[in-house]
């Protein structure tokens, strides 16, 4: 099963950010990877939910990929520090996405070393994005059903933690500021 055309994802916002200062802020931005690319959204000052309202289209992939979504804090001093990711995997994005071009919402929770981001109200951690396709799903249609009926764009999906590096050692070196 593949994706034929392009994915579009709109970040909408996300609530419950950590404090991450000694003053109780966070001024957070996501990078998003798919295929292959990269991209991060504005840096939000000082808020404990921030809106970001951005679109991204990213070409599908030729192979399959997982849907990467990093939180960073931007520090006064411009010292970038990883918060949480979060991994939908391929399996997991292509059930959660119709094959229509109806946008599906999904709101997950933000992890580190395997346990969830708490935010500054005791809350987890999340964002909400809406994903959907343009040009439709490929392959035969026995293979093109939904993967795993239960999962829904309401659910939060598990973590591949193959995916994800914590702490400041970034292979590719650590995100630029938006």
């Amino acid at each position: 099963q593949f994706i034929d055309g392009f994915v579009e994802v709109y970040i909408r916002g996300g609530k419950h950010m950590p404090k991450m200062n000694a003053f109780g802020l966070c001024d957070p931005f996501l990078s998003i990877a798919f295929g292959g690319r990269k991209t991060t959204t504005a840096v939000k000052k000082r808020t404990y939910f921030p809106e970001w309202n951005e679109k991204v289209v990213f070409s599908a992939p030729a192979h399959p990929s997982s849907l990467i979504v990093d939180l960073f804090h931007m520090s006064w001093s411009s010292r970038v520090m990883r918060i949480g990711t979060h991994v939908i995997a391929w399996e997991q994005l292509l059930a959660a996405i119709s094959q229509t071009a109806e946008p599906r919402l999904m709101t997950f929770t933000f992890f580190n070393g395997g346990i969830a981001v708490i935010g500054s109200d005791g809350c987890p951690t999340e964002a909400t994005l809406s994903i959907r396709v343009f040009g439709g799903m490929g392959g035969d249609s026995a293979c093109c059903s939904p993967l795993s009926p239960t999962v829904s764009p309401s659910t939060d999906f598990l973590v591949d933690s193959s995916f994800i590096s914590f702490g400041d050692d970034w292979s590719d070196g650590p995100p630029s500021a938006p």
